[in-house]
């Protein structure tokens, strides 16, 4: 994580990634405004992402055949109280690490931050799993 850090009591610290989202996120999509904000953070809101579960995970290679052949991601996450869905999609990804190491894992933390033109998406879980992404573009839908 870029900005996200704990303390001493290994408590997540957030100022300094919401500062971080509220300087450059002027121009972002709505919907990864919308990720990135305090409420996909917070412990008790029903939208947090927070005690989510990954639920599946598919990864495209796009054509082979082709000289650049595009990879996609797609990742769902059952929320918190199990009455939502939380679909990401992940388009021309550079580079992505999927670290799983146990299923019905609760989600930590996740950061959403930008490195030159490319979404950096990072997902921490209780087990020490992580979620890795770097991509050209990505989207973010809630369901119920």
């Amino acid at each position: 994580m870029k900005y996200l850090r704990q303390d001493e009591r290994q408590t997540w610290l957030l100022d300094d990634y919401l500062a971080h989202v509220a300087s450059i996120s002027e121009g972002w999509p709505d919907d990864l405004k919308d990720l990135a904000s305090l409420r996909r953070l917070h412990l008790s809101e029903r939208g947090s992402l927070h005690d989510s579960w990954l639920q599946s995970s598919r990864i495209d290679l796009g054509d082979l055949r082709q000289d650049h052949a595009e990879t996609s991601i797609e990742i769902v996450l059952l929320g918190p109280y199990h009455d939502r869905h939380f679909r990401l999609r992940y388009l021309g990804v550079a580079e992505y690490r999927l670290d799983s190491q146990e299923p019905r894992d609760d989600l930590l933390v996740h950061e959403i931050h930008r490195e030159g033109d490319l979404w950096v998406h990072e997902m921490l879980f209780a087990s020490g799993s992580t979620v890795h992404i770097r991509c050209r573009s990505m989207e973010f839908r809630e369901s119920m």
